[in-house]
């Protein structure tokens, strides 16, 4: 019998933290927010950093490599009218944690159910991008700094499953047809699909087990796809 929490087959581990731009953007001194506090920002920036390296250590007892996915919806809340210096600490508190893992040999990913700007990418360079792509798809596919994320070696987690419980509507040969007319104005679709994850949308854990199965099954059958595309493909899926 294997030790519990044992995955012999996983090519990496995945674990998951809120981030610190989310979590100042909700907590308050007082009355006011984090963000007019930027010592306190830091303060919690490491502290973010500290239960991130904690995650990853025990995450890598069972499995050597963990990909550690830094939670961060409030990154749409980063729009053009807010101060340059406070976006700039923002961003700087959210790399530097990026950073700490990366230097503790974790593999950094970025997770943001809404849609940011995706400069933002290419501004604290997460090894992976991980979005809704059920609704987003287009957008990022046609976007120059997706591109530029990823000429520079950034990978996507393409959350391509719809979060539900009935999944009867769903067919993941269209998706995938889908998915390749999107990204035709990137450069060289097999490099992609290779730097590519296959993922539901957020919110997998608030679905019954059945509902949760059938989603892991979809999200198989769909990766199937990208392996028969590409008869070389080196792909996986989470």
């Amino acid at each position: 019998m294997k030790p519990a929490g044992t995955f012999d087959r996983a090519v990496a581990l995945k674990g998951q933290v809120t981030g610190p731009i989310t979590l100042i953007f909700q907590l308050f001194a007082g009355e006011q927010s984090l963000i007019t506090h930027q010592d306190l920002a830091n303060t919690l920036g490491r502290y973010s950093t500290s239960l991130a390296l904690w995650q990853a250590n025990h995450l890598r007892r069972n499995q050597g490599t963990v990909l550690m996915f830094v939670d961060e919806p409030c990154l749409g809340f980063l729009k053009p009218n807010l101060a340059p210096a406070t976006r700039a600490y923002l961003l700087r508190v959210l790399k530097e944690l990026l950073v700490g893992l990366r230097v503790a040999g974790v593999v950094t990913g970025l997770h943001c159910c809404a849609y940011p700007s995706l400069a933002i990418l290419n501004e604290v360079q997460p090894d992976i991008f991980s979005f809704d792509a059920f609704e987003g798809l287009e957008a990022f596919c046609a976007s120059p700094e997706a591109k530029l994320f990823l000429e520079h070696g950034g990978q996507v987690a393409f959350g391509l499953i719809p979060t539900s419980r009935n999944l009867s509507a769903f067919h993941p040969e269209m998706q995938f047809y889908r998915w390749t007319l999107a990204a035709e104005p990137l450069p060289d679709l097999g490099e992609l699909a290779r730097r590519s994850l296959v993922t539901a949308t957020c919110g997998l854990g608030l679905l019954d087990e059945p509902a949760a199965r059938t989603s892991f099954q979809a999200t198989h059958h769909l990766s199937r796809f990208f392996k028969l595309a590409v008869p070389d493909l080196l792909y996986h899926h989470i």
